[in-house]
């Protein structure tokens, strides 16, 4: 049970409603008596994952690779893994560092997406550099992005593939402007963005990607081209291996210096990355390791990155000051994930609570995470949904505009620069990213999910149902509407409810005519409250 009420309480569980897939009332307690800074050694004690994506993922897959047994492994995880922080964690840099399974090369082998999620779950309270080598090497990014077999230039005939190259720039690790340490834009003299590349740092860095593919066995074929372009069957075990395993770098199919340079018009030995001189390196490893000591001396990493990881964690704008004190930590610590994920969460900015209650402060709560929340709450550990949120098929847990690791494109689900036009938000100069799927249908469909989970728990689409939500607590109470309204507020707010909300819930449930009903009724409108679908 969540002890009520203390300003210790609502600190707690405003804390790990940004920490956390969801506070519960056990972690609450822990982090009210304990405190943060106790909590955070005891998630960073976990070193490694406690659980893994592919051991889930195996343990239900039998003998067909199917999606969605991947789909339950992030349920699984989400809701049941006690090094919550981790999962928190991996869930930010899934929507950064996307990959998809909407993408039919690695929805049709999920394997390879289990195996993505553990490259960031094993780094996620790592070095981020590490990080960035270890997702430049993962075969479901490889196939996703297109590097996976990319082969060196031909003259007139054949150029590198590009699209893993301008992302990694662009998306991964220092975006299209120059930024100041605190976030903002760098300006020139007319008042215009810098732009933080070059028109040949792309081409340049895309041979890098060249001559990586999944690790070879020989017992495949004696052709080693074909180490570029094999996949493995569905469900083959050999297959599943590789789609585990990092790339490997063949030298054979790697391009050369006198390559690059033929390709892209340079004079011998002149080449340049991110304006730094550049040369290609005996091996694919080689190459990667300069491109990467490039990429980590721009002066956009650390700002980029902290500012994203903020909005995904605690709140949609933070202040320039707030990115550059993350930033600078991140940085000072030479990119220690630790680091980074303690700045975030003990700013001031992320623990004052007054500056929550900000008007433009905090974000819009992602559909996945408003569930997540709702059944920890009440005792989920596990929950076995559809595998794709289709309305089509009528599977009402996932009609989110927002399925696990199933972004409609490597640009997620939605933009960290996204305006919603004509809005509040917007009118005052802010950023509202997830607004960018809050649709007329998937608000309805959200409405109508909860409605479901809090009746029946979650469905599939062969009508199993799991994650039953339980109300025992609320049935001990709901003999009186105001002792069953303050569990709800402890469970869901923390305490923190409106007046104005207490008094509407409290209204729905003194007209339902039994205790079931009355706790069900309460449950649902908390759910759909505009104050439960912000995170502040």
């Amino acid at each position: 049970m969540l002890s009520s009420g203390s300003s210790a309480q609502v600190a707690a569980w405003r804390f790990l409603n940004q920490a956390t897939m969801g506070p519960t009332a056990a972690e609450v307690n822990w982090v009210a008596t304990n405190g943060i800074e106790a909590w955070l050694t005891k998630q960073f004690g976990y070193t490694q994952p406690t659980v893994t994506y592919a051991d889930r993922y195996r343990l239900r897959n039998g003998s067909t690779d199917w999606l969605r047994f991947m789909t339950f492994a992030w349920w699984e995880l989400a809701l049941g893994s006690v090094d919550q922080l981790r999962q928190r964690v991996v869930n930010a840099l899934i929507e950064i560092l996307v990959i998809s399974m909407r993408d039919d090369t690695v929805g049709f082998r999920p394997i390879m997406a289990a195996g993505y999620m553990d490259v960031l779950a094993r780094n996620a309270f790592g070095n981020f550099r590490e990080l960035i080598e270890a997702v430049c090497k993962a075969p479901a990014m490889g196939a996703y992005l297109s590097h996976l077999g990319n082969q060196p230039p031909v003259p007139g005939r054949r150029i590198p593939d590009q699209n893993f190259s301008r992302e990694l720039i662009q998306l991964f690790t220092i975006g299209l402007v120059k930024l100041n340490m605190d976030g903002t834009p760098v300006i020139d003299a007319n008042g215009r963005p810098v732009s933080s590349t070059k028109a040949t740092d792309i081409p340049v860095l895309s041979n890098v990607f060249t001559g990586w593919a999944l690790d070879d066995d020989p017992a495949i074929s004696s052709n080693p081209l074909d180490a570029l372009r094999w996949y493995g069957d569905l469900g083959e075990n050999r297959g599943n291996l590789r789609h585990l395993k990092p790339m490997k770098g063949y030298v054979n199919f790697h391009s050369t210096q006198a390559k690059m340079e033929a390709q892209l018009g340079f004079a011998p030995n002149s080449a340049t990355l991110l304006d730094k001189p550049f040369a290609m390196g005996a091996s694919p490893q080689a190459s990667l390791t300069t491109a990467l000591d490039i990429i980590f001396q721009h002066q956009n990493v650390a700002p980029f990155v902290a500012r994203q990881m903020i909005q995904r964690m605690v709140t949609s704008n933070p202040t320039p000051a707030y990115v550059q004190r993350v930033a600078t930590a991140f940085k000072a610590a030479n990119w220690d994930m630790k680091a980074l994920i303690r700045a975030i969460l003990t700013d001031t900015e992320a623990r004052s609570a007054s500056v929550a209650a900000g008007t433009t402060y905090g974000k819009l709560r992602e559909p996945l995470m408003r569930v997540t929340h709702l059944l920890r709450a009440h005792g989920v550990t596990a929950a076995y949904p559809s595998e794709t949120d289709d309305v089509a098929r009528g599977q009402p847990a996932l009609n989110l505009n927002q399925s696990p690791i199933f972004a409609s494109s490597v640009f997620n689900f939605f933009s960290p620069t996204y305006r919603f036009v004509g809005g509040k938000m917007s009118q005052q100069g802010k950023v509202s990213p997830e607004m960018q799927i809050a649709t007329e249908a998937s608000v309805v469909a959200y409405i109508n999910a909860v409605y479901d989970i809090v009746a029946n728990g979650m469905i599939d689409e062969f009508n199993n149902r799991s994650g039953s939500l339980n109300f025992t607590e609320e049935l001990a109470a709901a003999s009186s509407v105001s002792s069953l309204v303050a569990v709800i507020n402890r469970k869901l707010f923390g305490g923190s409810m409106s007046s104005g909300l207490i008094s509407h819930i409290t209204s729905a449930c003194s007209a339902a005519t039994t205790n079931l009903d009355r706790v069900r009724t309460g449950v649902f409108l908390a759910a759909v409250s505009p104050e439960y679908l912000v995170q502040k």
